[in-house]
């Protein structure tokens, strides 16, 4: 069993004690996604969070701080990024940004470069 599917069954474990319809059992679904896109370091690293407990709630405080101070909203988008803070985790790697366009081989023309 991989740490990710390690985590993932933790975290769904801590899900139990939760409402279906509450905010900690929603919070537990997005990091549930995160969980499966993380290292296997990083998987790890949560959890020993979870293990230790209060990994939903703290999770939860962030999300819920988050939108206060955005007129009520926290757009999906931001989840990760809030979640991977609350848990102690790295910012997602560099390797996801784009990259940049090559120069052009010599005698061809490439429009990127004009922009």
């Amino acid at each position: 069993m991989t740490m990710r599917e390690k985590a993932i069954d933790a975290i769904a474990e801590a899900q139990k004690a939760y409402k279906p319809d509450g905010k900690h059992y929603f919070v537990a679904e997005d990091l549930k996604e995160l969980a499966g896109s993380l290292s296997e370091t990083e998987a790890a690293l949560l959890c020993e969070d979870l293990a230790a407990g209060e990994v939903l709630q703290n999770c939860e405080k962030e999300i819920r701080a988050y939108a206060r101070a955005h007129s009520g909203c926290c757009p999906a988008r931001m989840v990760p990024s809030l979640l991977r803070k609350a848990c102690g985790l790295p910012e997602e790697s560099p390797d996801a940004a784009p990259t940049q366009a090559q120069p052009a081989s010599a005698g061809r023309i490439n429009i990127l470069d004009m922009l």
